[in-house]
């Protein structure tokens, strides 16, 4: 099997994504920002406090997956035998990063990881599984 071309990626930090915060989703302006221990290849994931992430796609076709995972978690979450994070606010590009990013559900022990992360207590390398 051939070797597909890898995505060019991007960088996104802790400052770019308080940034985004601060002009999207004022009311968690108070919420501190902390990149997780290790995070994955298609998203840069971010604490926002201590009970939501953000997640914001590492390339464009990363980005595809956002609408998907909007449309499809909250449908597909009822008929899964363990809970999945749904939705709580999608972004808008901004503050130099030209994607969507997502925050998915809070977080709660029990809640399996996915497509859209990991419940922060179960953080790969975060004293939790994996």
């Amino acid at each position: 099997m051939p070797d597909l071309p890898r995505p060019e990626r991007i960088t996104v930090d802790a400052g770019q994504v308080r940034r985004l915060v601060l002009d999207q989703f004022p009311h968690w302006a108070d919420r501190p920002v902390r990149p997780v221990a290790r995070g994955g290849w298609d998203n840069f994931t971010f604490h926002l406090g201590d009970d939501l992430v953000a997640r914001l796609p590492s390339a464009a076709g990363y980005a595809l997956a956002v609408g998907k995972e909007q449309r499809w978690l909250p449908r597909l979450a009822p008929r899964l035998p363990r809970p999945v994070p749904g939705p709580v606010a999608v972004g808008r590009p901004g503050a130099g990063y030209p994607f969507r990013g997502r925050v998915p559900d809070r977080r709660r022990r029990g809640v399996i990881g996915c497509a859209m992360g990991w419940p922060r207590a179960e953080y790969p390398g975060e004293g939790g599984a994996g």
